[in-house]
């Protein structure tokens, strides 16, 4: 989770620093008006809307009861509500919560006892990634281990 929100915040950052060269398309506007979102988006493409786009005849949910329902759909907003804990949205925010702002997010107000609780899965997080990559470069060749310890030391870097 903690890997994940680094990952995210920094994906978030880059994107400031390339402003111009993409363009930002948050999920909620899409999937509440995908016409306009669409058309939007071809805009900046410079190729023409074709409404055909949006007849999705699939669909890519975990939540397998959405890959059934055919076309855009606004089901799963919010939905990490329902996955996450209160906890695990206070770590999300603690290491994302400036860009989820900077795009127009509204943050979830997190209690006292969420934050303590939050504290102690980052501890558990980290101790589990530091158990990983203790295995992976136990069974890599050294100079092979070297890379992949400063890719991850590269990949954190925000």
């Amino acid at each position: 989770m903690v890997i994940d929100s680094h990952l995210w915040a920094k994906a978030a950052k880059s994107e400031a620093e390339i402003k111009g060269q993409v363009t930002i398309v948050k999920y909620e506007d899409f999937v509440s008006n995908p016409e306009t979102e669409l058309k939007k988006l071809c805009s900046w493409l410079e190729i023409e809307f074709e409404p055909t786009m949006l007849s999705l005849k699939s669909r890519n949910s975990a939540n397998q009861e959405e890959v059934k329902i055919a076309g855009v759909t606004d089901h799963s907003v919010g939905s990490y509500r329902k996955t996450l804990s209160a906890a695990e949205i206070a770590v999300v925010q603690k290491y994302a919560g400036k860009y989820l702002r900077e795009f127009g997010y509204e943050l979830d107000k997190v209690g006292a006892k969420d934050k303590i609780s939050a504290t102690m899965l980052e501890i558990q997080s980290y101790g589990k990634v530091s158990v990983r990559v203790l295995k992976r470069l136990r069974l890599m060749k050294p100079k092979y281990a070297l890379r992949f310890a400063k890719n991850l030391i590269y990949k954190l870097k925000i």
